[in-house]
């Protein structure tokens, strides 16, 4: 107990220095464990369980150069379409390698603006004629073509969304920015013209007003030179659009701007089969222009993009933790253990053992690094999640139980800074205090023989003037005084 109380005494004395101690010993466990659970959420989130257990949508889009080169206000464009026969064939190689997709199908056309609604300007418009008109018409067929849909994905913010179950051919979904412009409420109708003939035209009554919730997928959706490629003049009907389902577009007979945009999803059970699928429909070949991707996948790499990105950057971030944080600690136990000399010599002249002291002086040390560990780690059990989400954009970063493993790295080192302790009481020496103060280099020169009468000396050099005390008596004086006595006898 004696031990335990001079250790707590010295504590309470030595402030800073136990601050220091608390402090760095706090910063050790928190943040090794943090870049711990950094590094396993990471490889946990591009090769886990998580990534495996997708099930992505692959479809068949052309690539960006292709894209590029396509003009909005040239219908030969639509020659390049992948006709629907194409996907049927891609299907059937896909069924006799055991493989069952599920498919979401969505189609595009321009439709044109009429009386009733105008589209949002784009930068660089044509005539109608040209581009088909000033709307892109999408058809959904059921709600999961909102996932791959190359606008991007939306909410129904007011009125419902479609009927895909019985599907009504006047029922149309508007962007929030169209509404507003031309006044529209859920309830009210409109018509849109036909990309081919202006004298035909279409009745649709709002049924939904929406509002995107995701960046454009990719491609088309990021151009506006033309009105039909701004997104927010995008309509999204049912395939009862009369339009859509027009005869020579169920037959495939259709030509210029009546001629939708097939898009059609392969929606797949695992990552594995979508890698499956990738090699099989390249091994059948795709037409020169298009590639495979998976929209699923995607949105997915991006989400975890700022995880990957702080990963990265603190990828040696664990090691450097336990260098800097190891070499503080070490400064502070020498601090802790030197310049006591005369401090450990008294306790030894009065009777406490070496054991006793180094007990006291470990103590001293590692009740601060023990505090400070156990404030650190209820930090980062409360911290980790508010903090994982912040850094990385809404990413939970979990701790698993692996993530501890930077607690057993601290003790280790807290253990064996405290043992450094009895390696100093084993250096200390009880005639510690009695050593001379003179410095090293003052000592030349000086007697080596100890001088007995040292009363006396300090005696004659504290006479003033060359004066002698009267009180002191000197060799000479002596022997003169004992002939004075003789002759006087």
């Amino acid at each position: 107990m004696f031990v335990f109380t001079s250790a707590w005494s010295t504590i309470k004395r030595h402030k800073c220095r136990t601050l220091l101690i608390m402090v760095v010993s706090a910063a050790a466990i928190f943040s090794g464990v943090f870049n711990q659970a950094l590094s396993a959420e990471n490889d946990e989130a591009v090769h886990g369980t998580g990534y495996q257990l997708l099930q992505p949508t692959a479809v068949i889009r052309p690539n960006d150069s292709k894209l590029a080169r396509r003009n909005g206000a040239n219908s030969d464009i639509t020659k390049d379409y992948l006709p629907y026969a194409q996907y049927a064939a891609y299907a059937s190689d896909l069924q006799q390698m055991q493989i069952q997709p599920q498919f979401v199908f969505t189609e595009y056309l321009p439709a044109r603006q009429t009386g009733s609604v105008k589209a949002i300007p784009g930068t660089e418009d044509q005539s109608s004629d040209k581009t088909g008109g000033e709307f892109t018409v999408v058809g959904l067929y059921d709600p999961n073509g909102v996932n791959i849909n190359h606008a991007g994905k939306f909410k129904v913010v007011q009125g419902r969304s479609l009927d895909f179950k019985k599907p009504g051919k006047q029922d149309a979904l508007v962007s929030q920015a169209l509404a507003q412009k031309n006044g529209l409420t859920v309830g009210s109708t409109f018509k849109v013209g036909n990309a081919t003939s202006a004298d035909t035209s279409y009745e649709l009554k709002v049924k939904g007003i929406y509002a995107y919730t995701s960046e454009p997928l990719e491609g088309k959706a990021g151009r506006t030179k033309l009105a039909k490629e701004n997104r927010d003049n995008a309509i999204y009907v049912s395939p009862a659009f009369p339009q859509l389902a027009d005869e020579n577009v169920v037959n495939g007979k259709s030509t210029g701007w009546q001629t939708p945009e097939f898009d059609i999803g392969f929606t797949l059970q695992s990552v594995s089969e979508y890698e499956t699928f990738k090699k099989t429909i390249n091994q059948v070949g795709i037409p020169k222009g298009f590639k495979i991707t998976s929209p699923t996948i995607d949105e997915y790499m991006t989400s975890i993009q700022p995880l990957k990105t702080l990963a990265s950057r603190l990828r040696n971030g664990t090691n450097l933790t336990y260098i800097v944080t190891g070499v503080l600690l070490a400064l502070l136990a020498l601090w802790n253990f030197t310049h006591r000399r005369d401090e450990i010599a008294m306790d030894m002249i009065v009777g406490r053992t070496k054991a006793n002291i180094g007990t006291q002086l470990m103590l001293e040390f590692m009740l601060p690094a023990l505090t400070g560990l156990a404030v650190g780690g209820i930090a980062i059990l409360l911290a980790i999640k508010p903090m994982g989400k912040a850094l990385t954009k809404g990413h939970a970063i979990p701790l698993v139980s692996d993530c501890w493993i930077p607690m057993w790295y601290v003790l280790g080192a807290i253990a064996v800074l405290s043992f450094m302790a009895y390696i100093r009481l084993a250096c200390a020496r009880r005639n510690a205090l009695f050593d001379t103060r003179i410095p090293p280099e003052d000592r030349k020169g000086q007697p080596t023989i100890e001088r007995h009468n040292d009363d006396r000396a300090m005696d004659d050099e504290s006479s003033e003037d060359g004066k002698r005390n009267p009180k002191t008596k000197h060799v000479g004086e002596s022997q003169n005084d004992g002939v004075e006595q003789e002759a006087g006898r």
